[in-house]
Parts: structure tokens; C-alpha cells; sequence
């Protein structure tokens, strides 16, 4: 798994779909606390709500 080579078990990671109404995050944040990360997180909003808040994004994420 890729997220066991770039990721401890103890880091927070936050994960966020596109939208409200995306549920990919939330099964994946499911996926990787029952594969031991237990700070795995589901930020609800999605990419657009984030960085309406602020929060800063690694990678190359595309949201208006």
C-alpha cells in the first residue's frame, strides 16, 4: 500500500473529496483506520470548503 511508504501510522492525514455530497473521503479515512492510521480523518466539506477556510493543500489539486 502506497500510503504505508509515505505515511507513519501516528501522522494526521486529512482526507476531502470535492464536495459534501462525495463520500470517497469518508471510506477511505474508514480504510485506513482499520489498517492502523489511526489519525486518518475525514474533512466533510471537500477541497472547495477547505480552502475557503484556509487550510493550506499539498499536490495538485484543482478547486475553484
Amino acid at each position: 500500500m502506497r500510503t504505508d511508504k509515505e505515511f507513519g501510522k501516528d501522522q494526521e492525514i486529512i482526507l476531502y473529496c470535492g464536495s459534501f455530497e462525495c463520500t470517497l473521503s469518508t471510506k477511505a479515512s474508514e480504510i485506513l483506520n482499520e489498517r492502523g492510521f489511526e489519525k486518518a480523518l475525514d474533512y466533510e466539506g471537500g477541497l472547495k470548503d477547505w480552502k475557503t477556510a484556509g487550510f493550506m493543500t499539498e499536490g495538485a489539486q484543482k478547486a475553484a
